[in-house]
């Protein structure tokens, strides 16, 4: 897995793009073998890992209310 994140992206951003990437590859990278009818849907998948980088973030502090 590759992430690639601009330059100019704002620090605040990149990190949390960093961990909602980070996200997905460990909830998600295990149904990569199953059957699309057995996979997390999309919309799922984008509210999960949503979820853990805000969790994560507000945890560290890092404020991503942009």
């Amino acid at each position: 897995m590759v992430v690639r994140i601009k330059s100019e992206v704002p620090e605040v951003q990149t990190v949390k793009t960093v961990i909602h990437e980070l996200a997905h590859a460990v909830l998600h990278a295990p149904e990569r073998d199953l059957p699309s009818e057995k996979r997390t849907d999309r919309a799922t998948r984008e509210v999960q890992a949503e979820s853990v980088a805000f969790v994560v973030c507000n945890h560290l502090g890092v404020d991503t209310s942009d």
